[in-house]
Formats: C-alpha cells, sequence, structure tokens
C-alpha cells in the first residue's frame, strides 16, 4: 500500500490501517521504503500501528506515505539450544526427529511365546487418513535393525481424536525368546505432515526398563527427556498347548 509511513525509532504506520496482519514476536520484511527495507522483528502489533524491537534489526528511519510498500509476514521456529539471531539468506536444514518411534522392550520371565496384539496409546490429529504400521523388530546396536518379525495395520479412520489404547493384530510370524532385546517400531504409511498426523503416548517418568528412540529420517536419536512408551504386548498360546 501507499499509506504506510515510518517513525524514528522504532514505529511502522498505516493509515488504512491494514498491519493487523502480522504477529508479535515473529519477522516481517519491508520491501520498497528507501531507508527501512530489509529484515524487522516485529515487538507490538495493532492494525495501524507496528513497533518494531530495535533490539534485534534496524532502527526505523522518518519516511512519509507515498512509496509503495510491501510487508511480509515470516515465521520463527522456537529451539531449546542458544542460538543467535539471523536473517534469510543462507540454507538451513531443519531435521524433525520423531517421524517413527521405537520402544525396546524384552520378555519379564523365561520362555519363549507368539505375540499376537500389540497395544499402543495414540490419538489422530486433523484429517490424517492413511494406517499406523506398528512392527516388531530386531536389535542391532541397540537401535531398531529394520528386520521386521511381524507387524500390523491400522487406518487412520478407526483412531480417535482423543488418546486411546489400540489394538494391532499381529500376523502370529514371530516368537519372542526371553533374554532378548526387541524392538516396538511405531511409524505412518503415508507423508508427513504439520496439520494431519498422530500423536503416541509416552511416560516421561521413564518407568520402564526400556528404551526410547526416534528416527530423523537418516538414524534414531534419544529423546531429549527420556521417556518410555505406552505399549502393551500380548502372547498367543493355542488352546491344546494350555
Amino acid at each position: 500500500a501507499n499509506t504506510v509511513y515510518f517513525d524514528p525509532s522504532d514505529d511502522i504506520q498505516d493509515t488504512a490501517s491494514g498491519l493487523g496482519f502480522t504477529r508479535a514476536h515473529e519477522m516481517i520484511r519491508v520491501v520498497g521504503s528507501a531507508g527501512n527495507s530489509g529484515y524487522h522483528r516485529v515487538a507490538t502489533v495493532s492494525d495501524n500501528h507496528v513497533t518494531t524491537d530495535t533490539a534485534w534489526g534496524p532502527t526505523i528511519t522518518h519516511e512519509v506515505t507515498g512509496p509503495s510498500i510491501s510487508i511480509y509476514q515470516g515465521d520463527s521456529i522456537e529451539v531449546v539450544e542458544a542460538v543467535t539471531n539471523a536473517t534469510p539468506g543462507s540454507t538451513a536444514t531443519v531435521i524433525a526427529h520423531g517421524a517413527k518411534i521405537a520402544q525396546r522392550f524384552t520378555l519379564p520371565t523365561a520362555g519363549s511365546w507368539t505375540p499376537g496384539e500389540i497395544l499402543v496409546k495414540l490419538k489422530r490429529v486433523g484429517a490424517a487418513s492413511d494406517n499406523v504400521k506398528v512392527s516388531i523388530q530386531t536389535d542391532s546396536g541397540g537401535s531398531p535393525s529394520g528386520t521386521i518379525l511381524d507387524s500390523a495395520l491400522v487406518a487412520g479412520s478407526d483412531i480417535d481424536t482423543d488418546s486411546n489404547w489400540i489394538t494391532f493384530d499381529l500376523a502370529l510370524t514371530a516368537t519372542l525368546t526371553y533374554g532378548t532385546n526387541y524392538w516396538l517400531v511405531v511409524e505412518r504409511t503415508g507423508v508427513n505432515s504439520n496439520t494431519d498426523y498422530y500423536v503416541v503416548d509416552v511416560d516421561d517418568q521413564a518407568g520402564y526398563a526400556g528404551a526410547l528412540r526416534l528416527w530423523t529420517g537418516a538414524s534414531w536419536v534419544a529423546r531429549a527427556t527420556d521417556a518410555d512408551l505406552a505399549f502393551q504386548v500380548w502372547g498367543y498360546r493355542e488352546t491344546t498347548a494350555q
């Protein structure tokens, strides 16, 4: 718009009250201004007035209405590590931890048996319509090996939007042995989405003597705060054997 003007040292104003789309504590980009084009961090917002955080970026210089000014709203990513502020210009890679989640477990008593059901506590968010897959995998150096002993699928449409125990019926193809570590891996069959996804419950008290791992797309890593998956593994035995 050509109704935007600037006042030192931190004010961007609009006589047409078009600034309400901006968000406090996020970044904006100004284009078309002789002295104020570039990136600024928003401190406060109203429809006709934005104040900028001059401790983060450049101060505002005086400029009257007239030039055609474009303002673009950016977004930030919250991280836990100490970082320095930077404007766009270089390539950054963001790795999401948890596209898959895995829990190590072992049999509590001596013997061997065939697992028939796995229960995992999870929920669906948004319109996720693919399947959730649960598999039992062997161990390789303290992480899932990728070798699947048994697996099962549940359709996203059968998963509630509130967290509940979901039962996965296995194919009865695995025999678990006491003293051996196994991994329970939970993943989706479709593509990742930031609006349509599944949430798996974990116990932050880490009350089970196992281990939890998150998939980065390239490797399995420990969770920043240790936890355990909320899970159950049930064995099947023929009535004749019983």
